[in-house]
């Protein structure tokens, strides 16, 4: 493993070292008019005595740690800190929030000695004693008519754009079909920054989005951009291995396995990429709902959390997994560590909005561009800029409720591409249905071939993948079934110690 790390361990007179002593990873910008540093970025010196690590506002980038008081390990990668020695008990309540509501929050991870960095972190550690500091950032609400509310994020966003200016040739935009990644590619190309190729990504079945292709196209038709277009020839019983592998299963089962073709397409050679993270959840958020909004007026956090946690029925768990773990896994457990969570969330302009940016957009989409893309890149993420970040922030969730503020900032901005279409859902067809037989058979082998089988109950998933094998009214529930008995057994393996500690290549087959 070659990611990087850093392992202090005290010993009769003095210490023992193994890693990077000296580290900085990401980007930082420097924008005059603040005092605050800009980018995405984590860094950690060890001086002979005392280890201080820090990183950026967000803390978008995915670090890692656990500590005691004869040792320290910080990393990128959490196999890297198991390597290392850290306790391998999972972190039930953590893992409980994760399945329902398919993302980690705060600062959880799988196993409960391993902590993310919370975000602007000041992280020390000398003489066995840690200390940690980290905040988020809860701005008052401004008080703007929508129309100016619009003029502004034209002009914050020009700004950010400004302040990411590549210092690589080649430049890579990462273009779907949605609005944050058109919004990017129509601000660099009206600054002169025209990008080298936009990629566009198919995706497995379960994860497709109808006419993203399509769409992409168009757009880099209008623009005169070369678009690559990358199709999945990896069996995706490989990439979610993989997948789960590189993000220390801190990724959602049954997502981002997609990136890893481009991941694979880039290495190539080092790319300035624009990354669009943080623009939905910020401005047109599929999260906010009026209900939900209600929900956070009353404080009912119970409706709320039993509309958020809804990505599995209880009913399914308790099949799907054995007894203890089921108990360890209840929506209960869930909705408590949802709810200590989003209290911190309660007087946010935009309070669901807020809790999905902290959570989610730091804990599982960062992943895309700081951890699946890979180290090589610079990855910048204009949505991310301070100044943008504190105006979007700060407005109330009743401008952005209707999901219509971002489509409409762009095409002021943009008019002569408003007739472009969005990317939309859609799939379905034999194409579909022989990708889901493929992937519940591989999940079948992959099941019956792990020595870990004491969490999931063979009983429920053996017959459901079976029946993707023959029946195409039936095939897509591959997608969840296949994707979680997965994760969970790959997770099983790894807190088992079985075979974890090798390459991920010894788990994979075609």
């Amino acid at each position: 493993m070659d990611e990087p790390f850093i392992h202090v361990r005290r010993i009769a007179g003095g210490f023992e070292l193994d890693g990077m002593t000296d580290c900085s990873l990401g980007h930082k910008i420097q924008n005059p008019a603040r005092t605050d540093l800009d980018g995405i970025f984590v860094e950690w010196l060890w001086d002979g005595a005392c280890l201080r690590a820090r990183n950026d506002r967000y803390g978008f980038y995915p670090v890692y740690y656990f500590a005691n008081n004869d040792e320290i390990a910080i990393s990128t990668s959490i196999h890297r800190l198991l390597g290392c020695g850290a306790s391998r008990e999972p972190d039930y309540r953590g893992l409980a929030a994760y399945l329902y509501i398919g993302f980690f929050i705060g600062e959880d991870t799988a196993f409960r000695a391993i902590r993310a960095l919370p975000p602007d972190a000041r992280l020390e550690w000398r003489d066995g004693r840690l200390t940690v500091s980290g905040q988020m950032i809860i701005p008052k609400m401004e008080t703007v008519s929508r129309d100016a509310a619009i003029d502004g994020y034209i002009s914050l966003f020009r700004a950010s754009v400004e302040r990411r200016l590549p210092n690589k040739p080649t430049i890579a935009t990462p273009l779907s079909g949605g609005r944050d990644s058109r919004h990017i590619t129509l601000e660099l190309c009206r600054q002169g920054i025209r990008p080298s190729f936009c990629l566009t990504a198919e995706f497995y079945p379960g994860l497709v989005v109808g006419n993203e292709i399509a769409a992409a196209s168009l757009l880099c038709q209008a623009l005169g951009l070369r678009h690559v277009v990358i199709r999945q020839t990896e069996p995706r019983i490989n990439a979610e291995l993989r997948k789960n592998r590189i993000t220390g299963f801190t990724a959602g089962a049954c997502e981002h396995s997609w990136i890893l073709a481009i991941r694979d397409y880039l290495k190539q050679e080092a790319c300035a990429v624009y990354d669009g993270i943080g623009g939905d959840v910020l401005s047109e958020s599929r999260s906010l709902s009026k209900k939900r909004l209600e929900w956070c007026d009353k404080g009912d956090y119970l409706a709320l959390g039993r509309d958020l946690l809804n990505g599995v029925d209880e009913r399914l768990v308790e099949k799907m997994f054995s007894r203890e773990m089921a108990r360890r896994l209840s929506w209960q457990t869930a909705f408590e560590r949802f709810e200590e969570e989003f209290l911190k969330h309660v007087n946010a302009p935009n309070p669901i909005g807020s809790f999905h940016f902290w959570n989610r957009a730091r804990r599982h989409v960062a992943l895309c561009p700081y951890a699946l893309l890979g180290a090589a890149h610079d990855v910048y993420s204009p949505y991310l800029d301070n100044d943008l970040f504190d105006f979007l922030a700060s407005l109330p969730a009743s401008m952005l409720v209707d999901r219509t503020f971002h489509t409409d900032t762009i095409h002021r901005a943009f008019p002569a591409i408003s007739h472009i279409p969005w990317g939309n859902s859609g799939q379905g067809g034999k194409p579909y249905h022989r990708r889901y037989i493929s992937f519940a058979w591989d999940a079948l082998r992959y099941l019956f071939r792990g020595r870990a089988n004491g969490w999931t109950r063979r009983s429920y998933t053996v017959p459901r993948l079976i029946r993707c094998l023959f029946d195409s009214g039936y095939s897509s529930q591959a997608h969840w079934i296949g994707a979680t008995t997965v994760f969970f057994i790959q997770l099983e393996s790894a807190v088992r110690d079985d075979c974890e500690r090798g390459d991920v290549g010894a788990l994979r087959f075609s």
